[in-house]
């Protein structure tokens, strides 16, 4: 749960410190492939979850930390149609409006609630 904390703190930090507009029209440096707010917070969860994964199979002695996270990113980025540098572009983009930032990152409390709900109903 400390990772989860962690990366939550460091989103919010990125977003604090940039003097993003609060009007979605005036965002600048838009990506050439943009992605929307709701595939953004599915993206974000699903790096989430891969890094829950990364962190328990290397934890439980799997292979080594750098070959299990080259695997799930390779197919969290397939499964979702984009690259490390879409990710990055749209993450620059988002993180320049506060407030958009804010909604994408509840949207991914929501979904890992949601997961965590289901899993939990499962034992």
């Amino acid at each position: 749960m400390k990772p989860f904390l962690i990366f939550f703190f460091l989103l919010i930090i990125t977003v604090s410190c940039n003097s993003g507009k609060s009007d979605r029209e005036d965002i600048s440096g838009k990506p050439q492939q943009l992605l929307s707010e709701e595939k953004m917070a599915d993206v974000i969860t699903d790096i989430r979850l891969t890094e829950a994964a990364i962190s328990q199979l290397t934890s439980a002695g799997a292979e080594s930390p750098e070959v299990v996270a080259d695997f799930y990113y390779r197919k969290l980025f397939e499964k979702h149609q984009i690259t490390s540098e879409i990710l990055r572009e749209n993450l620059d983009y988002y993180s320049k409006d506060p407030q958009i930032m804010h909604e994408i990152l509840a949207q991914v409390v929501n979904n890992l609630t949601e997961v965590h709900t289901e899993v939990s109903t499962q034992k």
